[in-house]
């Protein structure tokens, strides 16, 4: 058997819902694009000491089962700084101590760039003159 499509229901159906099937595909696409909520800005301090917070918080949760004692220890002895068989102490306290550190580091060297201003948009310079 032979099918064919008739030209005049090619023209008036098939080819209209094509168009309005692209059409509608693009519609939802930037209509949800421009009603998605404008993502913030994060701060790289509080990003990663949510970072270290979690993976500390899963550590004393004893590593979700997937970790031996002996890597778990291995991992705690890490974020406090102790010393583990054989290795001496480390003087900065372990690496929570070491992101502590970061931290303020970084928020001495932002308050010291200036004003508040976000150096990279220039659009925040021109916040005094609204």
């Amino acid at each position: 058997y032979n099918l064919q499509l008739d030209p005049s229901i090619r023209d008036w159906v098939v080819l209209p819902l094509l168009v309005i099937m692209i059409s509608a595909g693009l519609l939802r696409t930037y209509l949800g694009q421009y009603l998605r909520a404008k993502s913030r800005k994060v701060d790289p301090i509080e990003s990663r000491s949510r970072n270290v917070l979690q993976r500390a918080k899963r550590l004393a949760t004893g590593g979700g089962g997937y970790l031996d004692a002996t890597k778990w220890e291995a991992r705690r002895r890490y974020y406090a700084g102790e010393a583990s068989v054989g290795v001496a102490a480390s003087e900065k306290g372990g690496y929570l101590r070491e992101e502590a550190d970061w931290a303020e580091e970084s928020k001495a060297r932002a308050e010291q760039s200036g004003d508040g201003l976000d150096a990279m948009n220039p659009m925040a310079a021109m916040e005094g003159m609204k």
